[in-house]
């Protein structure tokens, strides 16, 4: 009997101490939890503070949910309560920020265009996001490859164009040609535009699934056959969604030749672009190989 007294006694203090966790302490756990990819355990932290209803609770889950795109549910609830609050709930992300898609699918347009499976109209989206300027323009780029996923050849004429032109992503010929030959449907290019937005928005849609996804098909893991080719692809769309990691990549892929045609200005480029979100390892690769420093944005 004492011992079940102790025992009831040790949980009452474990939901005391709980209970009387800050806000901000919350707000470390959930996005410890999304760190791990532990999902529900970050909702369950996200919930709480929403329960609690105080302004600072809601203010930095507006913030922090700002910049990353997991749990769509507990976002939509999030934004319901902050309205109710009178709290300005379309706050404007930070340059260098890594850029969700979720954030984006938040957007009652977006909601009716997909329920819809209208790739015109989320091409369109994306392209009118993607002339926004500043950092919007990433969540333009990730919608025109959901329409060219879901078979809108007109969204994957224009990625190719940009990579032609050097428009909001490195000028890269090669990629575009990956892009008009997804065109046919018959080739791995295709394939990979599919795998971007078949697996990776079922698990979440964010830049770096679909930059591990493409570890996947770089090491033959997870269910896929090695295929390099669309490792590569599937890398170059992570980058250009935002995911500093992949363009780190890409530019010791350019660098050194591997699996692309060697490039010392798309290697740049690349590094460059990483470099710029606070990529430590692209900093340094800048540095030592082109002798160039450039300042992060975050």
């Amino acid at each position: 009997m004492n011992n079940i007294l102790k025992h009831l006694c040790l949980l009452g203090l474990l939901a005391g101490s709980a209970l009387a966790l800050t806000p901000e302490e919350k707000l470390a756990r959930l996005n410890e939890a999304f760190g791990e990819g532990n999902i529900a355990e970050g909702e369950k932290w996200g919930y709480s503070m929403l329960k609690d209803g105080d302004t600072r609770s809601i203010q930095l889950l507006l913030e922090y949910f700002n910049d990353i795109g997991y749990a769509p549910e507990l976002q939509k609830a999030l934004r319901k309560k902050a309205a109710e609050m009178n709290l300005n709930t379309e706050l404007t992300p930070n340059e260098g920020a890594p850029w969700r898609l979720h954030a984006i699918a938040l957007d009652s347009e977006y909601d009716s265009l997909s329920a819809e499976n209208d790739a015109a109209g989320i091409r369109e989206l994306g392209l009118r996001l993607s002339k926004a300027g500043g950092a919007t323009h990433r969540y333009g780029i990730g919608l025109l490859y959901v329409a060219a996923s879901m078979g809108d050849t007109e969204a994957l004429d224009r990625l190719a164009a940009m990579y032609r032109q050097g428009t909001d992503v490195p000028r890269d010929s090669e990629s575009a040609d990956y892009l008009i030959a997804g065109l046919n449907a018959t080739t791995e290019s295709h394939a990979a535009i599919s795998e971007v937005f078949g697996y990776c928005l079922g698990q979440g849609g964010t830049p770096d699934l679909v930059r591990e996804r493409g570890v996947d098909f770089a090491e033959g893991r997870n269910g896929v056959k090695t295929n390099e080719n669309t490792a590569i692809i599937l890398y170059r769309v992570a980058a250009d969604m935002g995911d500093a990691k992949a363009a780190r990549w890409m530019g010791w892929r350019y660098l050194q030749g591997r699996g692309v045609k060697k490039s010392r200005k798309l290697a740049e480029q690349y590094f460059t672009i990483a470099a710029i979100q606070g990529d430590p390892g692209a900093q340094d690769a800048l540095k030592s190989n082109f002798g160039k420093t450039v300042r992060s944005s975050n």
